[in-house]
């Protein structure tokens, strides 16, 4: 009788199995293997959640995203840094994830310029505001749009460590099924003060 039971099932995972097309090519294979034979140690990867682990396991390097990081807010930055107009404020969030990144609400996201302005009194809202705005500058010119602002000087450091630093060397690697992927469009998209 239970071998009864499991034919059904059995047949299905069969199907599913023979059926099956592994996602993982010789180009994702070849591109991470060669940035773990030709970058140094401490290199990042950034590329979008999906494909996190498979640059974990080939290129043996951190990566900004992976399916660890769905529930906090680094999805939504690197999907706007896929996203924005301009490469001055891609390459400005791209180096904060780099830098600090944002797991907010994870406890690591303590760290994240978002943390360390919204610890010192501004609402969600206008710290997501202040951290595309700060994106757009260099170092020199975030500090001084601090300053303006009135934040002190622990903050102001706090948010330029994890916005401005010098990051380690980092690879973007992207993929042409990005196009058939709509969720990292809308995470990029999303306004906190959209109602």
């Amino acid at each position: 009788i239970s071998a009864a039971l499991l034919v059904a099932p059995v047949q299905r995972g069969y199907a599913v199995s023979s059926s099956y097309r592994p996602a993982m090519n010789d180009a994702w294979w070849d591109t991470l293997t060669r940035i773990r034979q030709e970058s140094p140690p401490n290199t990042i990867v950034t590329t979008w959640w999906d494909y996190g682990y498979w640059a974990k396991y080939v290129a043996h390097r951190r990566v900004t995203a992976d399916g660890g990081s769905l529930l906090t807010h680094i999805p939504h930055w690197l999907g706007r840094a896929l996203l924005t107009p301009t490469e001055r404020e891609s390459l400005g969030l791209l180096r904060m994830l780099d830098c600090a990144s944002d797991a907010t609400p994870e406890p690591e996201g303590s760290r994240s310029a978002y943390a360390a302005l919204t610890t010192h009194g501004l609402d969600g809202i206008s710290a997501h505001a202040l951290i595309l705005a700060l994106a757009r500058l260099d170092r020199d010119g975030a500090h001084s749009m601090l300053a303006q602002r009135g934040f002190d000087v622990s903050t102001q450091e706090q948010v330029l460590e994890a916005m401005h630093c010098n990051p380690p060397p980092a690879y973007l690697v992207l993929t042409s099924a990005l196009e058939k992927i709509a969720a990292w469009r809308r995470l990029g998209d999303w306004d906190p003060g959209r109602r």
